[in-house]
């Protein structure tokens, strides 16, 4: 999973301690994903940076970080379902 968070605010020191709160929210699953879901792993949150975007008022100022983890999906099955072999072999002789 990939997440591109974007702030936008009209005071420059609210969006950096908004991106500040995000990321201090989320760096702790870099060392112990469980703490968020035993499904995540390998957290990766990225540092706060100022962006320019031509489309909003130009009076806002916006930042933004990415944050990826990985997800994994558990499914339980039994044994048998996982051993269960085709006991059939077909010959070709050839005629």
């Amino acid at each position: 999973m990939e997440l591109d968070v974007a702030i936008r605010s009209y005071d420059e020191s609210e969006r950096d301690v908004l991106l500040s709160d995000v990321m201090d929210a989320f760096l702790p699953y870099e060392y112990d994903s469980g703490e968020f879901h035993d499904d995540t792993f390998e957290w990766e949150v990225g540092n706060p940076a100022p962006r320019s975007n031509p489309v909003v008022e130009p009076d806002w100022y916006e930042g933004g970080l990415t944050i990826r983890f990985k997800y994994v999906s558990r499914v339980e099955q039994s044994a048998e379902t996982l051993t269960s072999t085709s006991e059939s072999v077909d010959v070709n002789d050839g005629s």
